[in-house]
């Protein structure tokens, strides 16, 4: 038998280790722009007309483009093995901001609507530290047979979905999938670098 799988919803993963030297450099050398929000340090200054604020006064400018690069061919990647991506479009790194999260803090479910792609790049991931959950954007129908709760949840399943990334891992997403960052207990600083990807369409 042959399955659909319609309604999945794609998270790409690619691990970009190649890139941690330079993000890691962009942590270290940019602390100053890193201020306490309600989740974490980060230099995201929030909202205004749907567009995203961020404190872009980096210290070495090419380190951020080096990055940018390396996400952009991962969203590329991404759209071309979603069939999504079309060649005559311009795609850009729009936004990309950089956070540090401790032992305790969570992030509330939200998305990124009004961008093509949404992602994150993980910088420094400690041991148990907090995961991504993914919801899904429809109901999921479970059937009447598993109302005991022995019921199997799968991605295709589940309202919602749990990662916990390592060190170097990418992960791009549509940008209107809501997420949001679990509650966990652990030592040391998570940093990650989250980023939008925007498209437009050139004339000849």
């Amino acid at each position: 038998m042959h399955f659909n799988n319609l309604f999945s919803v794609a998270i790409g993963t690619v691990s970009q280790k190649n890139v941690l030297p330079v993000a890691r450099r962009i942590f270290s050398e940019n602390k100053s722009i890193l201020t306490r929000g309600a989740y974490s340090r980060t230099n995201f200054l929030g909202q205004s007309l749907g567009k995203h604020k961020i404190n872009e006064n980096y210290s070495n400018l090419q380190d951020v483009h080096i990055l940018k690069e390396a996400i952009l061919a991962g969203g590329c990647d991404f759209l071309k093995g979603m069939n999504c991506y079309e060649p005559a479009a311009k795609y850009e790194v729009v936004n990309i901001w950089f956070n540090e999260t401790e032992s305790g803090d969570v992030q509330e479910i939200h998305n990124h609507y009004g961008y093509l792609l949404s992602g994150c790049y993980y910088v420094d991931i400690p041991p148990n530290s907090s995961k991504i959950r993914f919801h899904t954007p429809i109901n999921r129908f479970i059937p009447p047979i598993f109302s005991n709760g022995q019921y199997r949840y799968t991605e295709f399943t589940a309202d919602s979905w749990d990662f916990l990334p390592q060190d170097g891992d990418m992960l791009f997403w549509f940008s209107n999938l809501e997420h949001s960052v679990l509650k966990a207990e652990y030592d040391g600083i998570r940093r990650a670098a989250p980023f939008d990807i925007s498209f437009t369409l050139e004339h000849a």
